[in-house]
């Protein structure tokens, strides 16, 4: 688990679950197993109105990795914008953030990084160098093709900007 923003956003796998305690609320990245538990299904398809599933304490989103970006838009924009505004109540009401999927390595590190330039705490306005900057936070970030691809052809997330 890795600090990527002021000591109130984390970045980490399934396995850092153990550390997290009642100063967090989670953001789960993954289909498996975590979604699936929460929205209550089983087999390889989400139902179709439950791709994003969120209470008091958690979100979860149902994305996977895949090699190409062809095959699924794994970031949908409504998702999305759930999701960046659940880590933004969270850290209202005093909560730690902590994202992260199965690895730790592509899709929840991907959301912190959407999440930080969404809402101007990166300082460059350029993909690369805010690229460059996120993985000297977060030195584990590999995302799959796929979710690059998604990324590079969503910035620079207008959608995404907090609304006031």
């Amino acid at each position: 688990m890795i600090n990527v923003y002021a000591g109130k956003i984390y970045v980490g796998s399934q396995y850092d679950l153990n550390s997290i305690n009642d100063d967090f609320n989670i953001v789960h990245a993954a289909k498996d197993p975590f979604h699936k538990d929460l929205v209550g299904y089983t087999g390889r398809k989400c139902p179709p109105d439950r791709y994003y599933y969120e209470d008091d304490n958690q979100a979860s989103l149902c994305i996977i990795d895949f090699p190409s970006s062809s095959q699924w838009d794994f970031f949908p924009e409504e998702m999305l914008k759930l999701t960046m505004n659940f880590i933004d109540r969270s850290l209202a009401n005093g909560k730690k953030v902590f994202i992260h999927c199965n690895q730790g390595e592509s899709r929840a590190p991907s959301i912190a990084f959407m999440y930080l330039m969404s809402r101007g705490l990166m300082n460059e306005d350029k993909f690369e160098s805010n690229l460059k900057y996120f993985c000297d936070l977060y030195p584990r970030y590999r995302p799959a093709n796929g979710i690059f691809e998604n990324i590079k052809r969503k910035y620079p997330f207008e959608y995404l900007k907090k609304q006031n």
